[in-house]
């Protein structure tokens, strides 16, 4: 993304990157424990899920979607987070 991020205001509108959410592919592992970071139910998640199946399918639905290089602190290496206006 090129987009310089601000910090987040209440006046923004949810189109705004500052009001875009994040999506780690942990959050959505039925591999991982809640401990590890997932944050759904496992019957919600799938297995190994990758950033681009993430971005792909946000696509698909039709959502803006913008990929960064962050690292996620509960996991060792450095992943892509997907952050997506939801």
């Amino acid at each position: 993304m090129a987009a310089t991020i601000a910090s987040w205001s209440p006046e923004k509108k949810h189109s705004d990157v500052e009001r875009w959410i994040c999506i780690y592919p942990a959050y959505i592992n039925s591999k991982k424990t809640l401990a590890e970071g997932r944050k759904l139910p496992k019957e919600s998640c799938v297995e190994n899920p990758t950033h681009q199946e993430i971005r792909d399918v946000l696509i698909a639905t039709g959502l803006k979607v913008g990929v960064e290089n962050k690292l996620y602190s509960r996991e060792q290496s450095k992943v892509t987070k997907i952050v997506s206006p939801l």
